[in-house]
């Protein structure tokens, strides 16, 4: 069984990025498990192995966390040319 199912979003953390939708999960005549991810932005479509690629796993607290971070950092800046 995959750690993938359809409608899940993953992403390729090694090289090139590749943010997607898993579109389709399957197995090769040899029984390799193969994945087909869609990008996001663009609508191409990618075949992977599992390996190539990991879930997109935001913590609900990380996300607050985050977001609260960049309110006060965006309230406080001041460019330094001025």
């Amino acid at each position: 069984m995959s750690k993938f199912k359809v409608g899940d979003k993953a992403w390729k953390p090694k090289g090139y990025k590749f943010p997607c939708t898993i579109v389709s999960v399957f197995k090769t005549t040899s029984g390799d498990v193969r994945i087909v991810g869609e990008l996001d932005d663009y609508k191409m479509l990618h075949i992977f192995n599992e390996k190539q690629l990991e879930h997109i796993e935001l913590d609900q607290e990380e996300m607050i966390e985050k977001n609260e971070e960049i309110l006060a950092t965006s309230q406080n800046y001041k460019p330094s040319n001025l």
